[in-house]
């Protein structure tokens, strides 16, 4: 990894939110956190970002008020310091939750493909069952009044309850991806004016996954539009090829999964990023010596949580 020899000349003149995106920047050249942190290792201490943020931010306080002693300064120092450590802490949050929930949304999504393989294989035995036992007049007798819908067996009925399920599964792990996403976004540009703020990893991690969910739900799709109809009736014209009436039952598995909808994530989005500000906020305080401070913090944002 190499530094941006701009920021050394750039040092004494650096704000809190200058200082941790030019740090960004260069640490988002390893892939990873972790291979950043592993980077680290071999660096001298001046290199390390809790050593390093405040040092700039308090020498540019320092060349504004260039002839000042310091002790006239302190309340300046601490305010700089404070805002590069919550920005840096934020950063970390971010990165964090992303890193620790990446082997669960791989492990989510092979789960998801298995029971889909599972349900291509049920549905191909229900539906062939179904067509195995229809029994095929000499003539299709002429279109009638609709009859009542034909009861399910208990198989078809516990099938019908996997494919709403596995539906709600999809749209619940899409869902938790994009409001994180959103979250992050609302982050960046309330706080770093538009960076991105994933290691390259992370934002990779997530990105293949939801190309993977959209494939699935593809095929989801796929499969619920080809099975047969549900009546009797228009079952045995689907199987002789006529055509149906123009509302054929269908299978009832919740049609409007269907559609390619995206999960309302606005509100959840705002939670999580209020989450990590709030969190952010304590280490900084944490980190000054403010550690009465930093627990108050978070126990009044739970309180309002739960009031």
């Amino acid at each position: 990894m190499s530094f941006d020899k701009r920021i050394e000349n750039m040092e004494g003149n650096l704000t809190p939110k200058e200082a941790v995106i030019y740090w960004m920047q260069e640490a988002h050249q390893c892939d990873s956190l972790l291979a950043y942190g592993r980077w680290l290792m071999d660096q001298p201490e001046d290199v390390y970002p809790l050593i390093r943020l405040p040092k700039q931010v308090v020498a540019a306080v320092r060349a504004r008020n260039k002839g000042t002693p310091d002790l006239r300064l302190r309340d300046q120092f601490y305010r700089v310091q404070k805002d590069v450590l919550f920005l840096y802490h934020l950063h970390n949050q971010v990165n964090l939750q992303a890193l620790q929930e990446e082997e669960a949304l791989h492990l989510r999504m092979e789960l998801l493909n298995e029971r889909l393989r599972s349900l291509i294989y049920h549905v191909a035995v229900v539906d062939g069952r179904r067509l195995e036992g229809l029994k095929l007049p000499d003539e299709v007798p002429a279109p009638r009044p609709r009859r009542r819908r034909r009861k399910k067996t208990t198989e078809e009925a516990e099938l019908d309850q996997a494919l709403t399920s596995w539906s709600a599964e999809e749209a619940l792990l899409r869902g938790e991806i994009l409001a994180f996403q959103e979250a992050e976004r609302l982050i960046s540009r309330r706080y770093f004016g538009g960076e991105d703020l994933l290691f390259p990893q992370s934002a990779r991690t997530l990105h293949e996954v939801l190309e993977h969910l959209a494939s699935a739900r593809d095929l989801y799709r796929t499969m619920i539009d080809r099975r047969p109809p549900e009546s009797e009736k228009e079952l045995l014209r689907w199987v002789l090829e006529e055509p149906t009436m123009e509302s054929p039952d269908l299978p009832t598995v919740a049609l409007e999964d269907l559609a390619e909808t995206r999960p309302d994530t606005g509100r959840t989005a705002r939670t999580l990023a209020e989450h990590h500000v709030l969190m952010a906020r304590a280490e900084a305080l944490d980190a000054l010596g403010e550690r009465d401070a930093s627990t108050r913090l978070v126990e009044n944002w739970v309180r309002s949580r739960d009031s």
